[in-house]
């Protein structure tokens, strides 16, 4: 029969090898690790005493309405979170499934039925597509008056005034990607 290559003195295959031990042992230990960053991370959430919190990540594509002043809006699930279909003709002043655009269309309110569970924070918001043409910043709230739980989004413009999302979405389009915590 004839010998095993060695490496390094370490025979390659072998049951009961050293090099068969070590990448057990090494899963063993990999297993550990994961199971105890798994561990700290879901203590990290429940920080604040609740149990039972869960991060999410989504993508809000905000567009131009069929009808004037409108908005069309698309959600998407990156990760632990929930797709939407996508709704049209979102009107300043009311809601449509779950999506309210205030009076003068510069915040978005997105309702827990979006979620999988109610709406706690939001603990990022990026801008991160925008074919409007123009500079223009999100900022994502926990909406505490008048209904707890609600997600908003408002949009400014480089110089911080407030924008009316019907008039951006005329000439492209508005892509969110957001990070929140919800309650389970």
């Amino acid at each position: 029969m004839a010998k095993l290559p060695r490496i390094y003195n370490i025979p390659l295959y072998p049951e009961g090898s050293y090099l068969k031990g070590y990448l057990d042992g090494l899963a063993r230990h990999m297993e550990n690790m994961y199971f105890n960053l798994a561990k700290q991370a879901d203590l990290m959430v429940q920080a604040d005493g609740d149990l039972g919190r869960v991060i999410r990540n989504e993508i809000l594509i905000i567009m131009d309405g069929t009808n004037a002043n409108t908005l069309k809006i698309q959600k998407y699930n990156i990760w632990n979170g929930k797709d939407a279909a996508t709704v049209d003709n979102v009107a300043k002043g009311a809601t449509t499934s779950g999506y309210t655009l205030n009076g003068v269309g510069t915040d978005l309110k997105l309702a827990d039925s979006l979620f999988n569970a109610p709406f706690v924070a939001c603990l990022a918001e990026n801008l991160y597509f925008n074919s409007t043409g123009v500079y223009y910043t999100c900022v994502g709230i926990n909406e505490s008056v008048p209904t707890p739980g609600d997600f908003v989004m408002s949009f400014y413009d480089i110089s911080g005034a407030a924008v009316d999302l019907t008039a951006a979405v005329q000439t492209g389009s508005l892509w969110v990607k957001y990070t929140i915590l919800t309650d389970g």
